[in-house]
């Protein structure tokens, strides 16, 4: 569930030619992604995968909003670079920047550029690094496509980085859209592991969504029945 650490690789001959391809059509959003594969990620803060909640005002979310209130009334990015040494502070701000600019130049475009394989290693840095606005920006440009981009190579991987680092309510959005289509998707060989951890992650945070699951995937005659 990417619990460890590992140093991202510089781009191999692959991608590098994908970046190129993609710079005729998109010009700016190819060049600008390209920068991203520069960032030095020892530099930013690290993230773990922790409880996934499925409900809205879990105790888990109340103190998100509460870190995010001190955090806004402490100064924002100067409280997250306090005390760090002042290299890697400015690698930090660098970073953000970076992050910024790319979010930016990719608006309008990520339902197509989520199913490359170079632009969505870019999409799943915003979401695992990027701000709240920027995480929300992704998701609701890619509302409606959620059941195509799970069973696309490339793209399942940019909805798995929403279940690990986006909120509650994005995730209920991404079931709520999928509901109907998980029987399809369980014997898809890409979008298999999705359902899977999102049943697994709902029936520790919200049974309810895990039973619908269940009730989907097992027949008919077992939606009449109630979980005892």
């Amino acid at each position: 569930r990417g619990r460890g650490r590992r140093e991202r690789k510089p781009m191999d001959p692959k991608e590098k030619k994908q970046a190129r391809r993609l710079a005729k059509p998109h010009g700016e959003k190819a060049t600008t992604a390209l920068k991203v594969f520069e960032i030095d990620f020892a530099s930013l803060p690290r993230h773990r995968v922790g409880e996934m909640s499925w409900r809205i005002g879990s105790a888990a979310s109340k103190n998100q909003k509460k870190k995010k209130k001190k955090k806004h009334a402490a100064g924002g990015e100067a409280m997250e670079l306090e005390g760090l040494d002042e290299d890697v502070a400015k690698k930090r701000r660098a970073a953000m920047e970076t992050l910024k600019i790319t979010a930016d130049a990719f608006k309008g475009a990520y339902p197509e550029l989520v199913r490359q394989r170079f632009s969505s290693k870019v999409m799943q840095t915003l979401l695992k690094y990027g701000s709240e606005d920027q995480k929300a920006t992704v998701c609701s440009e890619l509302k409606g496509h959620w059941k195509d981009v799970s069973m696309d190579k490339f793209g399942h991987m940019v909805l798995l980085k929403v279940l690990y680092w986006g909120s509650p309510q994005q995730r209920i959005d991404i079931h709520s859209e999928l509901q109907g289509s998980y029987r399809k998707l369980c014997v898809h060989n890409v979008s298999a592991k999705l359902v899977d951890l999102i049943y697994a992650s709902s029936m520790e945070s919200d049974t309810g969504i895990g039973w619908s699951i269940l009730h989907e995937l097992i027949s008919n005659e077992f939606r009449v029945l109630k979980p005892v």
